[in-house]
């Protein structure tokens, strides 16, 4: 299934523009749990995830299980590794242990240790029946109706913080669209891009 999403270009000042961050390349599915966390989906929209027991200790994911510890682990994305232009391309990200119990990731334990993750590693902090997925969710946009040369790089260099893939041609694999201005679009023209016709 293919979601299609438009973003916007808000102006915030002359200078400065700000891309709806909603949504990163990298997500965190919960596949076994209970309530409240079952089929849950984090998407990891900062350069830094913290995960722990609390929620009042300022951490992003919380497991409420005993054997997790307060600050048991942080999810760290880099965007050094990470070409915009190229479809291939994925920041990397690594998790690193702080916890007394350990983390399980495909089934080791590594304690109080730096591991970098792939798509499809699966991650169990401490004693936790709780089994959560890692993801790379590719966004892929292209950008219309964007004047300078200028803003556009700006963009890029947004694009590559937040892990999204920039193109400026239209093809299958683009999954969003960003436009500064809202696009007016006939009816006609939704019924021939439903229909299929050219």
């Amino acid at each position: 299934m293919k979601i299609l999403t438009t973003f916007r270009v808000q102006r915030v000042s002359k200078r400065e523009n700000v891309v709806d961050r909603s949504r990163m390349p990298w997500a965190l599915h919960t596949l076994n749990s209970s309530e409240p966390l079952r089929k849950r989906t984090y998407f990891l929209t900062r350069e830094k995830i913290v995960v722990g027991r609390k929620e009042d200790d300022g951490n992003d994911i919380v497991v409420s299980k005993k054997s997790v510890s307060r600050k048991h682990a942080t999810i760290r994305i880099a965007e050094s590794s990470f070409n915009v232009s190229r479809l291939d391309s994925r920041p990397s990200i690594e998790m690193e242990d702080h916890s007394s119990f350990g983390t399980s990731i495909n089934g080791i334990t590594v304690n109080k240790t730096k591991k970098n993750l792939r798509d499809g590693d699966t991650i169990q902090f401490a004693k936790s029946q709780i089994v959560f997925k890692v993801q790379f969710v590719p966004i892929v946009i292209c950008v219309t109706g964007i004047g300078s040369s200028k803003r556009k790089e700006m963009l890029r260099q947004t694009f590559r913080k937040l892990g999204i893939h920039y193109q400026s041609v239209w093809g299958e694999y683009i999954t969003h669209t960003l436009t500064e201005r809202p696009l007016t679009i006939p009816v006609k023209f939704l019924r021939a891009l439903l229909c299929g016709i050219p």
